[in-house]
């Protein structure tokens, strides 16, 4: 499943993709989740802040954020320098591509570990 995967990182794990966002970017790139029904995100403790963000597209070119129907970001409650492991949120996979939006990260290129399943 790994080949199916549309790679933004340094480095594709069977079912599972090393995501890099650089000093001072606040998106990671487009990943393809056309060929998955869900997964999990497992966020390092060089992460800068305490939530993470979603954006998502239906053509992979034009990006909007993630919201609830009443309007709200749907985030992950994260914590400052502390590893942890998430499930990616279900209305991700409404859409055919998303990028993670944890905020700038300010002291060091930061690796999401995403896990995707079908």
């Amino acid at each position: 499943m790994a080949g199916n995967l549309k790679r933004i990182g340094v480095q594709v794990f069977p079912d599972a993709s090393l995501v890099d966002i650089s000093v001072d970017d606040d998106l990671s790139g487009a990943i393809d989740i056309r060929e998955y029904a869900f997964g999990g995100i497992q966020v390092p403790a060089t992460h800068n802040g305490t939530s993470i963000g979603f954006t998502v597209s239906v053509d992979g070119t034009t990006y909007a954020t993630l919201k609830t129907d009443a309007n709200a970001a749907i985030t992950i409650v994260t914590s400052d320098a502390t590893a942890s492991a998430h499930p990616l949120p279900a209305e991700l996979f409404a859409f055919n591509y998303f990028k993670i939006s944890p905020g700038t990260q300010s002291t060091t290129d930061t690796q999401y570990l995403v896990a995707l399943k079908s």
